[in-house]
């Protein structure tokens, strides 16, 4: 799936930072195949998806970016989260820093009825499987605050909301088990 790729390229960029030899030609066939999915996109939300993919990989054309960021107002949720990320990617820290008071508005606060502690999450809007979830939407956007205002009063709020949909066996589906648990790991190696 496009999802998994993406998430492959990811890993495949990081070995590449780390050190590791890969395969020739195996991260640039990855790399072609993103920037062709790009250019068939339809929506702006498949696009920052693919966009922040190629951000990671320092491959993004800002060009692409200025135009989706030009239509964040009609971006869901995890689009809007992206984008942020993609900002944060690209060394564009006061764009990223623009862009949460949008992120922020659509959140969503609730009072814990176990801990009595203010919670705070997102509701999905994606009309994408690989998107969908409020768990999903909300590690994206924690993902997006943590990188773009790592002092947020948010933050507590989110994980504690986090923490309370984890059931027995994690947050559910394999994806949405990778994308909480890199995010809480992304969060508690930066403040320990």
């Amino acid at each position: 799936s496009r999802s998994a790729l993406e998430r492959e390229l990811e890993v495949l960029k990081e070995a590449e930072r780390l050190g590791y030899t890969l395969q020739p030609g195996v991260l640039q066939n990855g790399l072609n195949y993103l920037k062709q999915a790009f250019q068939s996109a339809q929506d702006n939300e498949a696009k920052t998806y693919l966009l922040y993919t190629l951000a990671v990989a320092d491959e993004v054309d800002f060009a692409h970016v200025n135009r989706v960021y030009r239509e964040r107002n009609s971006l869901n949720t995890a689009g809007l989260a992206l984008l942020t990320l993609i900002y944060t990617e690209i060394d564009r820290p006061e764009i990223a820093a623009e862009l949460l008071p949008l992120l922020q508005n659509r959140a969503k606060r609730l009072q814990d009825p176990a801990t009595g502690k203010q919670t705070v999450y997102w509701l999905s809007d994606s009309p994408y499987t690989w998107l969908q979830g409020d768990v999903d939407t909300t590690a994206l956007a924690l993902l997006a605050l943590q990188k773009a205002d790592p002092k947020s009063a948010l933050i507590p709020g989110i994980i504690e909301w986090l923490y309370s949909q984890r059931q027995w066996i994690g947050w559910g589906a394999m994806r949405t088990n990778a994308r909480v648990s890199s995010t809480l790991l992304e969060h508690f190696s930066k403040t320990q």
